[in-house]
């Protein structure tokens, strides 16, 4: 699928393999080394520079936090729509996003929401670190 977006550029809205992160090794240097901490609203956000090999997205919903699949699911469905969309406006980052159980109950314009301000924190530490 295609979409436009601002500024007359089209481009893909898909989320390939080369925007994820993949390996443990890449979740742990992520987790263990970010420069970069959030929290809001049960999400958590942890953001590492990565030598500009792009943007990628590590997601995090622990069994032991939010059992039923169902839900783990549309967590992360979710919170990989909200990154498909803003995307565009980060390079070069490695970006995991965890849970914890009370984001379960959430609607998904609430999470919507908490993931924004995530998405806003990044923006500002990005900005402020070029």
């Amino acid at each position: 699928m295609v979409a436009f977006l601002p500024g007359s550029q089209i481009r893909s809205q898909s989320f390939p393999r080369s925007a994820r992160l993949l390996t443990r090794r890449e979740f742990d240097r992520v987790l263990r080394y970010g420069e970069l901490r959030a929290v809001c609203d049960g999400l958590r956000l942890s953001a590492r520079r990565n030598g500009g090999r792009g943007v990628r997205l590590g997601i995090v919903v622990p069994k032991r936090q939010v059992r039923r699949a169902v839900a783990r699911n549309r967590i992360k469905r979710l919170i990989r729509e909200s990154f498909r969309l803003r995307q565009w406006r980060r390079d070069g980052v490695d970006v995991v996003v965890g849970v914890r159980g009370d984001v379960q109950p959430m609607r998904n314009d609430e999470i919507f929401l908490a993931l924004e301000s995530l998405w806003r924190r990044l923006e500002k530490w990005r900005c402020a670190r070029s």
